[in-house]
């Protein structure tokens, strides 16, 4: 009754004025869960973090809340997708009804069973409106940041244009939260990669690794497992670790990177995005670089110069032409330690 409670809502929301307000949306999602706390804990294995990613997320959607960086329109995109994607979620493991993956256009939650411990893992997946099943589509998987889950990107209207607009699918896997991508993190993210490519047609020419901030760190730390499967890889306001250089160095070969950082980042500093440009190169491994200027850390300000480096990705670019290599780092520059 709860579940059937929480459709009717979010059809009411969409077809009904005056609709739901988003806050109204956000507690009938909570009360879903509520009611079936004992069923999702034994498909997802851990309802309390679930119910926690809803208790974060329910702020989100307050004005008092919009980040500086979302004008207010995007704010409210972002809020409404945000609840949609979350009662998926939810609905979805209270109910048993699973999304299948090929039926997936536009945004949508879904569920991987993890190799680890045979859980049902949630992913953020983009299908664009134009994706054709006859047609091998390109597709991204991409490693969200710490403090944000796969849904608060696919989220961002200007994150799903993209997608849309490069035909490219794109798949967040939750990876466990915020564990650095550190086991068993890896084994769920190669599952959804392996779902996505046996349910949609996928050009397997032309897969790539992407991540943001701690998923930029990730990208090192997943990608080198198996960097055959991968076309090439971008790092967004991230850094290759003095852990996962040798790695790295002995996996990438000859696939093309793509480093984006904002040159007044003051989370993940430049230096450290410009030090990894620095090692790759020196190692032969093809590297672009891609600065903005007078920006900080989050995906929104540096967006630019990932927008760039998303097409140079998709195109297989590997030299950008007016975006010379970062000048040389003194002798002896050191990488961060993995982060924590």
């Amino acid at each position: 009754m709860a579940s059937l409670s929480l459709a009717l809502l979010l059809l009411a929301a969409a077809l009904t004025p005056p609709a739901l307000s988003l806050e109204q949306r956000m507690d009938a999602v909570h009360r879903e869960l509520v009611t079936h706390f004992s069923r999702i804990v034994t498909l997802s294995g851990d309802a309390v973090t679930i119910e926690t990613r809803i208790d974060a997320d329910a702020p989100s959607i307050e004005q008092a809340f919009k980040p500086s960086w979302l004008d207010q329109d995007e704010f409210q995109q972002y809020g409404s997708e945000l609840v949609t994607l979350d009662g998926s979620l939810v609905d979805q493991l209270a109910t048993g009804a699973f999304h299948p993956i090929a039926s997936v256009r536009g945004a949508d939650e879904i569920f991987v069973r993890s190799p680890h411990d045979h859980t049902l893992q949630p992913a953020a997946l983009y299908v664009p409106t134009t994706y054709d099943p006859a047609k091998p589509a390109p597709l991204v998987l991409f490693l969200h940041g710490k403090f944000w889950t796969e849904i608060d990107y696919m989220a961002m209207p200007f994150f799903r244009q993209l997608a849309e607009s490069t035909g490219a699918v794109v798949v967040a896997p939750y990876g466990r939260g915020d564990i650095q991508y550190a086991d068993p993190a890896p084994v769920d993210v190669y599952a959804t990669l392996d779902a996505v490519v046996a349910a949609l047609n996928i050009d397997r020419k032309r897969i790539y690794l992407a991540g943001h901030s701690m998923g930029g760190f990730g990208v090192f730390e997943v990608g080198p497992e198996h960097a055959n499967r991968f076309a090439g890889f971008l790092c967004a306001s991230g850094s290759m670790t003095d852990a996962d250089r040798e790695a790295v160095l002995h996996s990438f070969g000859d696939k093309p990177v793509y480093v984006v950082s904002g040159t007044l980042d003051d989370n993940i500093p430049n230096y450290y995005s410009v030090l990894t440009v620095q090692y790759l190169n020196n190692a032969g491994i093809p590297v672009m670089y891609y600065p903005q200027v007078g920006a900080g850390h989050s995906i929104k300000v540096i967006f630019p110069a990932f927008t760039k480096a998303w097409h140079d990705m998709l195109a297989g670019a590997r030299s950008t032409t007016g975006m010379p290599l970062p000048a040389a780092l003194p002798p002896g520059a050191l990488l961060p330690a993995k982060p924590t």
